[in-house]
C-alpha cells in the first residue's frame, strides 16, 4: 500500500541528517524500509581506500544513532558506493536497477541559491531519474499527512499520480488539487470543470478537493500561499514543469525571501 523502500541519500551535512530523520519518522508510519546511501567520488590517488573506510565507519555509526533515535522499528540498510561522476548518477542508479519506490533527500533552500536550482544536487537526481523524489527542506519535522496540494496544469498522469499519492498518505488525507491562473476565463473555468469531473471517475477518490486559483502572482508564489494558508504537508508536482521547479528553492531577489521552505515538495517522474 504505501512506499515500501525509501532511498535516502546522506553526505553527513545538516541538511541530509534532518532529510533522514524525517524520512524515518515517515517509514516509521507506513512500514517503510529505509537503505541510506552515501556516495565517494572515484579517484586514483592513494588515500582514496582510506576515504571510502572512514565513510562506511561514519555510515555505520550515523546509522546507528538514527536508528535508536528516530525509528527503531524501521528496516534500515546502508552502503557506500562509488560515482566517477556527478553523485546523483549513483543514486538514481542505484533507485532504478534496485527498483526503490521512492528518493527522499535534502536542501538548505537558500544554500541551494548559490547556484540554480538545476545545478543542486537534489535537482540533478529528479532531472536525471526516473523515480519520485521528495525534496525535504532542513528542520521540517514529519507530522501525519491530513492535507497536501497536488499542483496541476491539466496533465494526463495526474490521475495515476494521485492513485498512487492516495496509497503513500493514507486513505484520510484530503489532496487539494490546485491550478494557478493569471485569469480565471469561462474557458478556463469549463476546462477545469472538465478535468475535475475525469478525475473524479478515474480515482473514484472522495477525499479530493478541486481549486481554481486566480493569481497576478507568480505560479510558485501563489501555491506556497495557498500551502501555507492551508496548512498542508506537503506540496506535489511534475517534473515535466522544468521553468516551474527552477524556482522552487530559489530566493526572490527583490523581496530577499525564500520559499518552500517549510514543507516538502514531492516530485513525479514522466
Amino acid at each position: 500500500m504505501n512506499p515500501r523502500r525509501i532511498l535516502c541519500p546522506i553526505d553527513f551535512s545538516p541538511s541530509s541528517i534532518s532529510a533522514v530523520e524525517y524520512s524515518f519518522k515517515y517509514a516509521e508510519a507506513t512500514g517503510a524500509a529505509i537503505h541510506l546511501i552515501h556516495v565517494v567520488l572515484q579517484s586514483k590517488s592513494d588515500v582514496h581506500s582510506g576515504f571510502m573506510a572512514e565513510a562506511q565507519f561514519r555510515l555505520k555509526h550515523m546509522a546507528h544513532e538514527l536508528q535508536q533515535s528516530f525509528g527503531k522499528n524501521v528496516g534500515l540498510t546502508y552502503a557506500v558506493v562509488e560515482e566517477s561522476e556527478e553523485p546523483s548518477r549513483a543514486i538514481n542508479r542505484v533507485a532504478e536497477e534496485e527498483k526503490y519506490d521512492l528518493i527522499a533527500m535534502g536542501t538548505n533552500g537558500v544554500a541551494d541559491v548559490e547556484e540554480s536550482f538545476f545545478g543542486s544536487n537534489s535537482a540533478r537526481v529528479i532531472r536525471q531519474g526516473k523515480v519520485p523524489v521528495m525534496v525535504i527542506p532542513m528542520q521540517v519535522q514529519f507530522t501525519p499527512f491530513n492535507k497536501l496540494v497536488y499542483a496541476s496544469e491539466f496533465e494526463e498522469d495526474d490521475a495515476a499520480n494521485i492513485l498512487r499519492l492516495r496509497k503513500w498518505v493514507g486513505k484520510e488525507a484530503v489532496i487539494h488539487v490546485v491550478h494557478v491562473t493569471d485569469h480565471a476565463s469561462l474557458i478556463k473555468k469549463a476546462s477545469f470543470s472538465i478535468f475535475k469531473d475525469q478525475l473524479f471517475k478515474a480515482t473514484g477518490d472522495e477525499k479530493l478537493e478541486f481549486h481554481l486559483i486566480e493569481s497576478t502572482e507568480e505560479v510558485d508564489k501563489a501555491l506556497d500561499t495557498y500551502v501555507s494558508k492551508n496548512a498542508a504537508q506537503m506540496l506535489i508536482l511534475l517534473a515535466k514543469h522544468r521553468n516551474f521547479l527552477e524556482r522552487i528553492f530559489q530566493r526572490s531577489l527583490s523581496k530577499q525571501m525564500v520559499y518552500f521552505t517549510d514543507y516538502p515538495v514531492l516530485v513525479f517522474k514522466e
